[in-house]
């Protein structure tokens, strides 16, 4: 079977969900030799115009089946919103009085005419043709769909413009901006102190593709649009419309700051910003910017009296850090909304340093190994990877740390510092600005001393626990390095810390020899140092004692008796009991202090003592406070 076209016109966009056949217009069936409607050879017809001829050798064809098939369909896709239109329906077997319809399931047409309400909604569905007589979905069979969509708008591009410029074309992309869309236009639509109003139309657009189009805007003209930021409208057909929100800007213009440079040591710099249409802006910034990243915000920023192009303000590029040296864009953002830029309008400068005397240190020894870390103190240095820089002599140092707007650090090597010599020391600041600073000198001098070292703690007395020796070192010139101490003469000890315990375990017992001595950093040593003698004594002292053969009642009768102790110390305190054998219990007691030891000792005393046997011990306690280790004693009788 021949494929037939037919053009209907629609009433309106088709609504493509639930059970809805939206009808078209009907069509006549008429007989080509101008008989009554019928069966028979015919053309389709709509008032006289034919819309399905004959055959192109003038025979006509009997339509007699009712089924039908739709192939394709013209247009395919319409926006939501749109006007009335033609649609041509390309399929076979269409009869006179069919019914055009969007099936889905319920073959009773929709006769009347399409009302822009159906317009409302996107949807997708087949476009099917049912001929008088149809019953089931299956009399017609279509492979053609029509789409009622919502076009889009992503952006637009020049997403602003200066109040009061020369007409700017908009470039909008999206979805859907070309296919199916009718009529459309483009306008900035935005809330100021006129209300919602429209403020700009385009003059002309061009549907560059579905995802393209351009129009151009006038931004004087019928009104001066307003500094703020405004809605892109696109408006189409009977009823359609999508906004791309807050999507341009119209604002005032910057033409020139003045200053346009300043260094970053300058905490309150006052600037005059000059523009255009810059008054009703109280609530707006100022900012040096580079990209979208602010560097710094301007404090009282405030419009000239009366004046609507001259604003003053302060930028403080010193503190709390100073602002790199380079170009930065100057941006006003405005209350209302969007910004206007200088490009590279304001050039941040480094100050030219200055250097303070005294170094610290000021002087230093050549050859010193000591890690040494140089203080410069001034004015005017700056921050950075491109900062301030402590030149040494001729040399750059590349790691001068920035402590503050008026200190640097920087190491000093051995190379710095490897000979006598005067060397000048001064700061680079990098351009933008900056410059070298005044030289100070550092001194490396020669070192021709040695250290000194002492020893604190030590004393003539005996002792029987741990002794703490304190060492001090000190060396006018490169300063101490090391300091070592051996006792008696053994391996000498680094000392770490500032103390030298003499250990009371009994390996050092006896009178010990505490030597120290140190080396400053240009390698002189202490020779001999400083020694102090530590007594030591863990071990009690060895006791023995002779009683008399015999001893005789009587408070007059005497008694010697011998004693005896063995110690390291000289001397020791010595108690004398007499106790009853018997019962143990002291009869009498006798204290002797400070005696000499290593000797025999005698003492004679009245003991008057009763008859009985008795036992005679012999206590003593050496110098360093330790009792004997060993108690003499001896056993006899009183008659």
């Amino acid at each position: 079977m021949r494929t037939r076209r037919r053009t209907i016109a629609v009433l309106g966009t088709l609504t493509l969900v639930g059970v809805l056949c939206v009808a078209m217009a009907s069509i006549a069936l008429a007989r080509a030799d101008g008989g009554g409607a019928g069966a028979g050879y015919v053309d389709l017809v709509r008032g006289s115009q034919v819309l399905w001829g004959s055959d192109g050798g003038g025979a006509h064809r009997v339509l007699s089946s009712v089924a039908t098939t739709v192939t394709a369909v013209s247009p395919a896709v319409k926006a939501v919103g749109s006007s009335a239109f033609t649609m041509t329906v390309e399929g076979q077997n269409l009869k006179a009085g069919a019914t055009l319809a969007l099936f889905s399931g319920n073959v009773t047409p929709y006769t009347a005419g399409v009302p822009a309400a159906l317009l409302t909604t996107p949807g997708t569905g087949l476009v099917k043709v049912f001929n008088p007589g149809a019953t089931s979905s299956t009399d017609c069979t279509s492979t053609a769909t029509f789409t009622v969509t919502r076009p889009t708008l992503i952006a637009v591009s020049p997403s602003s413009a200066a109040y009061g410029g020369s007409p700017v074309e908009l470039t909008l992309t999206g979805t859907f901006l070309k296919t199916g869309l009718d009529f459309p236009t483009l306008t900035l639509r935005g809330s100021g102190l006129i209300g919602f109003a429209t403020i700009a139309t385009s003059g002309g657009v061009t549907q560059t593709s579905d995802t393209s189009m351009k129009g151009t805007f006038s931004l004087t003209s019928p009104i001066a649009a307003p500094s703020g930021v405004y809605d892109v409208v696109l408006t189409y057909g009977a009823t359609g419309s999508v906004t791309l929100h807050g999507a341009f800007t119209v604002g005032p213009t910057l033409t020139s700051i003045t200053p346009n440079a300043g260094p970053n040591s300058n905490a309150a710099l006052g600037f005059t910003l000059t523009g255009q249409r810059l008054n009703g802006l109280t609530a707006s910034s100022l900012s040096l910017k580079q990209g979208l990243t602010t560097v710094r915000t301007a404090t009282g920023l405030t419009l000239l009296l009366g004046s609507t192009t001259t604003m003053t303000g302060t930028f403080n590029l010193a503190t709390p850090t100073p602002v790199p040296a380079g170009v930065y864009d100057v941006v006003l953002d405005f209350s209302t909304g969007g910004s206007a830029r200088i490009s590279a309008g304001f050039t941040v400068t480094n100050p030219a340093p200055t250097i303070t005397a005294p170094l610290s240190p000021a002087t230093v020894y050549a050859g010193s190994a000591q890690p040494l870390v140089l203080t410069v103190n001034g004015t005017g240095f700056v921050p950075g990877v491109s900062g301030s820089v402590i030149r040494i002599g001729t040399r750059a140092t590349t790691n001068t740390t920035f402590v503050s707007a008026t200190q640097l650090t920087v190491p000093l090597t051995a190379a710095d510092i490897a000979t006598v010599a005067t060397v000048p020391i001064t700061v680079v600041n990098p351009t933008p600005g900056g410059g070298t600073s005044n030289a100070v000198n550092l001194t490396v001098a020669a070192d021709t001393t040695k250290p000194v070292t002492t020893i604190a703690g030590a004393d003539s007395a005996w002792h029987n626990t741990p002794v703490v020796l304190t060492v001090t070192a000190a060396d006018a010139q490169s300063g101490v390095k090391t300091t070592q101490y051996d006792i008696n003469g053994m391996a000498p000890i680094i000392l770490v810390g500032s103390t030298i315990t003499v250990p009371a375990d009994g390996t050092l017992d006896g009178e010990n020899t505490v030597a120290a001595w140190s080396t400053d950093w240009c390698g002189n040593v202490e020779d001999p140092g400083a020694d102090v003698t530590v007594k030591i004594d863990t071990v009690g002292p060895k006791t023995s004692g002779t009683a008399p053969d015999n001893v005789k009642t009587g408070r007059e009768a005497k008694a010697t008796f011998k004693y005896r102790a063995n110690d390291i110390t000289a001397k020791c305190d010595f108690l004398l009991k007499i106790k009853y054998k018997s019962s143990g219990k002291v009869a009498r007691h006798y204290e002797l202090d400070n005696k000499p030891t290593g000797k025999s000792l005698t003492y004679t005393v009245k003991p008057n003592l009763a008859e009985g046997t008795y036992i005679f011990y012999v206590y003593a306690t050496d110098q360093a406070g330790n009792q004997q280790s060993k108690l003499g004693t001896d056993t006899f009788k009183v008659k």
